[in-house]
């Protein structure tokens, strides 16, 4: 996380999360395939987890610095509040 945070603290918010999604994106998609064809074993799927979280944990700093800078701030501890709320439901 110190990486992410400190990644997106450098006010290139919109640039750190692009770059995390679009990592995460072909283990993702490769576990998916994998899945789906019977070949996912226990290690390549422990492996591409473990990569998706990583991005994961980039994303989540350059997420929570937009969502403080797109909603107003009278209405940010609702805000706030409602991410916690579906990151736990998710």
């Amino acid at each position: 996380m110190l990486l992410g945070s400190s990644a997106s603290g450098a006010g290139n918010e919109a640039t750190v999360a692009a770059l995390a999604v679009a990592t995460a994106a072909p283990p993702v998609l490769l576990l998916a395939v994998l899945g789906l064809l019977g070949w996912a074993g226990p290690g390549s799927v422990l492996f591409l987890i473990f990569v998706a979280g990583c991005c994961t944990a980039l994303l989540s700093p350059s997420w929570n610095t937009g969502l403080a800078e797109s909603v107003p701030r009278e209405d940010l501890p609702q805000a706030i509040t409602l991410v916690g709320i579906a990151y736990n439901a998710a």
